[in-house]
């Protein structure tokens, strides 16, 4: 019997010390990396494709710097060395369902059909008064 005991007090207290340790997150937070709006030499961003991988961004001064699409790290400096170490990450929330395509608009109601629905209880009931 006292040895039954001395088992569930150490079974019991485990389970309290494993509930109060705190739970950590995921590690890995979801990114999505785009290019950044000007280069180190101050030129606005021209063009971008982030579809590809490696994520292509063209300067208006005439650099192309490519980045990985995974980590966001410079791939490809063709800009003098003034491409951005690092391309910017935004967190992206994921969606539980995917949106319409179709916007929303508001319509205007079919009058003929909520008339058409009138005269079909108007007739109804007047065959019930018969």
């Amino acid at each position: 019997m006292r040895s039954f005991l001395v088992i569930f007090t150490v079974l019991i207290s485990a389970m309290l010390t494993s509930a109060l340790v705190a739970r950590t997150g995921p590690s890995n937070v979801p990114c999505h990396y785009s290019c950044p709006l000007k280069d180190t030499a101050n030129h606005n961003l021209n063009a971008d494709s982030e579809s590809d991988n490696p994520i292509n961004c063209h300067y208006k001064g005439g650099g192309l710097c490519k980045y990985s699409k995974t980590t966001g790290a410079v791939t490809f400096d063709q800009d003098d060395g003034h491409c951005p170490s690092k391309a910017i990450c935004s967190n992206v929330r994921r969606a539980a369902l995917p949106r319409s395509p179709r916007r929303n608009v508001a319509r205007q109601v079919d009058a003929g059909e909520l008339k058409l629905r009138d005269q079909l209880g108007s007739a109804k009931r007047g065959k019930r008064s018969d």
